[in-house]
């Protein structure tokens, strides 16, 4: 029997509540988290002391202090096994930057032999209320049914509901909330709802588009780009762009900017995206636009922003454009090539 490869990085899953805050520590969250899952109502729960296999991790970091360079040791560290000894790898993870890493490892390891998934906790181990044993125990269970490879998120959310998102398009657990939703709800399995047999089924048809590449640059080059997430008077000619070589700027949730003209006389006002277009194109620095759906319902505003700022529309989520222009500047794309590999769907990044 294959076993599966848990990787440690931390996060609230990885931590204990001691003097009314939490922090991490991995060994004694891993004890609790296990002994729970043997506890537990798995059918794979007798099995707990022989299915599994720790990963040495060099770092363990609550979510929130994840970091490039982290990021940077989770991609080698992952580059340098040998998947295919593993039934599948679990990957305990905070849940803060969750979305992010989702989206990198599904991107970085689009051609993976077995599935990964990233498995979370909205409260440490040990906690009654935590979802975490249910989330690991999901996971387990969908590894050792064969799920097919690709990178997914398995969560229980507030209502009780248990959901299967692909990585790519996780969206970040929202403020005030302990629930995640995927950007595309197709892409949201319902393991509650859903024969198991059709969830396997749909995972196996989403594996088969993958694009089957990996990408592993030596180093995340995230200084070269800038994001920007639009407020009501946001001054565009306060922000540098030295050294800067790439854009991505959010949107409201109509997919739109503001690109307001200014008074007579001017040719944009300082809170018009327009005007960070022309920065832009006056430093030949490509400009993107996420999560934006360029469609015939488009608003005249974004509109605006593509036809007269040139701006690329990005039909993805906003975690999921930054970590990709990272990796493609990372790589060496430059110019159109960036742009063409932005637009190209790799890992169901592209939504819809």
């Amino acid at each position: 029997m294959k076993r599966i490869l848990l990787v440690h990085t931390g996060g609230t899953i990885g931590s204990v509540s001691a003097k009314e805050q939490r922090d991490v520590n991995v060994s004694a969250a891993r004890r609790t988290l296990l002994s729970r899952f043997a506890d537990s109502a798995s059918p794979y729960a007798s099995l707990s002391e022989e299915l599994f296999e720790d990963a040495a991790f060099p770092y363990e970091t609550l979510s929130e202090n994840m970091t490039p360079p982290k990021w940077t040791a989770l991609l080698s560290y992952l580059g340098a096994l040998e998947l295919s000894r593993y039934a599948g790898v679990i990957l305990l993870h905070g849940t803060d930057t969750l979305a992010y890493t989702a989206s990198l490892l599904s991107l970085c390891f689009s051609d993976a032999p077995v599935p990964i998934l990233l498995v979370a906790g909205a409260r440490p181990p040990a906690d009654p209320l935590t979802n975490a044993v249910a989330n690991f125990s999901a996971a387990v269970s969908l590894i050792m049914e064969g799920i097919a490879p690709h990178v997914y998120v398995p969560y229980r959310n507030g209502d009780g509901a248990m959901y299967l998102h692909m990585g790519a398009t996780l969206l970040q657990c929202p403020s005030f909330s302990d629930d995640f939703r995927s950007a595309d709800p197709s892409q949201s399995l319902s393991l509650d709802a859903e024969p198991r047999s059709e969830v396997l089924e749909k995972c196996r048809m989403r594996s088969e588009t993958r694009r089957g590449i990996r990408l592993l640059p030596g180093e995340l080059k995230t200084d070269a780009v800038l994001c920007l997430y639009p407020y009501v008077g946001l001054d565009y000619t306060r922000i540098a762009l030295d050294g800067v070589h790439a854009v991505l700027h959010g949107a409201y949730h109509s997919g739109t900017v503001c690109v307001e003209r200014g008074h007579v006389g001017e040719a944009y006002g300082k809170h018009s995206f327009l005007t960070l277009a022309d920065a832009c194109s006056n430093r030949g620095i490509p400009l993107f636009i996420a999560p934006c759906a360029y469609t015939k319902e488009k608003y005249s505003t974004t509109a605006d922003a593509v036809e007269n700022g040139a701006a690329i529309p990005l039909f993805m989520t906003t975690e999921s454009a930054y970590v990709k222009l990272c990796l493609g500047l990372s790589l060496g794309y430059e110019g159109e090539r960036l742009i063409s590999f932005m637009k190209e769907n790799q890992a169901g990044e592209i939504v819809g």
